[in-house]
């Protein structure tokens, strides 16, 4: 079998401020989790450029100095939490272990991780300590997540789709719980989601990738107000605004990355797509407020 090389995530450039809450949103395939693994060197590829927190380049940090980098300075919410715990270990070890591999001691870890599950929202916290993960509900093994992701008080945290494996209830309470913990501990967040609504519920701004690539940066309500870019509207156009709107589905699918189209990647599912966009890839441009990637965008 062929092996081929495929630019999973291509040329992206953004900066997520102190507090900020920062949504990456795409289709399925659109790079998100990729982007999201590469920025916490979790990523089987090849990265190259800048990964920058506080002035400190993590591309150019050693496997044992970016062993200490994760969690005191940056950490990830996994989307399954399921296969993100190990279902051998009682939670409270594992909880535990991301203090003790940081020097805690046993007596202050168990200590944290018991005040950590109570911070989170479980009851009967003590108890918790001793259970395996198959003894846990969806929404409380992501509670669990969540405790282990914030342990340390890093500067940044990844979310990565933390809520599509939850019915839509607790759905509702983790999101409120991210929302809390992120103004109590002053986090700053980059959720990776296929959901506006659920961007719409915890971030400030907003980055809209497909194929790879960001086709449109901004805040969150301007974008959402007027957005500009045609993958954007499209995007728009799949949320329910009432129980008897029709939805507009976007036809065609995400390309095979492994061979992009050439020019805008947009344009073979673009309703706007003129011949300049088959033939030239666009560039991130300023308008207003925002970065937009698209030859049209002052036509339309």
């Amino acid at each position: 079998m062929e092996s081929r090389i495929i630019r999973a995530v291509d040329g992206i450039d953004f900066t997520v401020r102190e507090g900020d809450c920062f949504a990456i949103v795409g289709e399925s395939g659109s790079g998100k989790s990729t982007l999201g693994l590469s920025l916490i060197r979790l990523c089987p590829g090849d990265v190259s450029g800048e990964i920058l927190i506080d002035g400190v380049n993590l591309l150019k940090l050693s496997e044992d100095e970016i062993r200490k980098f994760r969690g005191s300075k940056i950490s990830i919410i996994f989307q399954e939490p399921s296969s993100a715990l190990n279902p051998v270990m009682k939670v409270g070890d594992q909880l535990m272990e991301v203090f003790t591999v940081h020097g805690y001691s046993k007596s202050e870890a168990y200590q944290k991780s018991l005040q950590l599950l109570k911070t989170v929202g479980i009851p009967e916290a003590e108890k918790r300590m001793q259970t395996y993960p198959h003894q846990l509900s969806g929404g409380m093994k992501q509670r669990v997540i969540i405790a282990m992701a914030i342990a340390l008080n890093p500067r940044l945290v990844i979310a990565d789709e933390p809520t599509s494996a939850l019915d839509v209830t607790i759905q509702a309470q983790i999101l409120n719980l991210l929302k809390n913990l992120s103004q109590s501990y002053g986090l700053s967040t980059i959720l990776i989601t296929h959901d506006m609504g659920v961007a719409a519920e915890l971030c400030n701004r907003i980055g809209i990738m497909y194929a790879g690539k960001m086709v449109e940066i901004g805040p969150l309500n301007s974008i959402f107000a007027i957005p500009l870019h045609p993958y954007t509207r499209a995007l728009m156009s799949c949320i329910p605004r009432s129980l008897k709107e029709n939805l507009k589905p976007l036809p065609g699918h995400v390309p095979d990355l492994s061979n992009p189209p050439k020019g805008c990647r947009f344009h073979p599912r673009c309703p706007y797509a003129k011949e300049v966009c088959t033939l030239e890839e666009p560039n991130l441009e300023k308008i207003d407020d925002r970065l937009v990637s698209c030859h049209r965008v002052g036509e339309i």
